[in-house]
């Protein structure tokens, strides 16, 4: 699995990468999906893929997310707590 640092203010966060091969192979069964050609063994290992990817994600963006600090977190929830208040007051209006 390929990485690659980034710097988020004073902090490092570590981004991995599918490997290119990888990658490569998901962009072919992709275009096979939207083309709906893909076999039902292509099927499997493009969902697999997808999942893998997915997974993948999930961690850069939650290593993205310690790396910038808790403020970001507790901007975004006050920020949402706000416009819910606002939201739930100005519907019983």
């Amino acid at each position: 699995m390929a990485v690659r640092s980034s710097l988020t203010g004073d902090n490092v966060a570590v981004i991995r990468h599918l490997p290119q091969g990888v990658e490569d192979r998901l962009h072919v069964l992709s275009l096979k999906h939207s083309g709906d050609t893909l076999t039902p063994t292509e099927r499997v290992e493009f969902e697999a893929l997808v999942e893998q990817a997915q997974r993948l994600m999930v961690a850069n963006a939650r290593a993205l997310s310690r790396a910038a600090g808790p403020s970001v977190g507790q901007e975004a929830s006050r920020a949402t707590r706000i416009g819910t208040s606002r939201s739930t007051a100005s519907s019983s209006r």
